[in-house]
């Protein structure tokens, strides 16, 4: 803080005091430094909010993800659990067919 008082001073000092020719280059020289120092700051301000932004984005991606992965996990189990039923009713059909053969060949017989 010590410093920045001090800067401060001399630029005052600067601004107020010398020759008429200097006096010009010296006023712009200190502006074009607060100038500079003001768009560094302003680039800083704006990097930092385009980073808040991308971790905003990459904690709202991250979570999408998490979500199509938990959804993805739930439809292959549910479509493991329709194949095993699938294959069950097949088997199923499939006795019943061969019962149902059976009875009529023993029926056929009789007649």
């Amino acid at each position: 803080a010590d410093s920045i008082s001090s800067d401060e001073e001399e630029m005052r000092t600067l601004g107020s005091s010398g020759s008429e020719s200097s006096t010009p280059d010296k006023k712009a020289t200190a502006a074009s430094i607060f100038t500079e120092q003001s768009n560094l700051v302003s680039k800083c301000k704006r990097f930092e909010q385009k980073y808040r932004m991308a971790l905003e984005q990459k904690g709202y991606l991250e979570e999408l993800v998490r979500l199509r992965e938990a959804q993805l996990s739930e439809a292959v189990s549910h479509n493991k659990a329709l194949q095993q039923s699938l294959g069950d009713a097949h088997l199923s059909h499939t006795l019943e067919k061969q019962q149902l053969e059976y009875i009529i060949v023993e029926l056929q017989n009789q007649l």
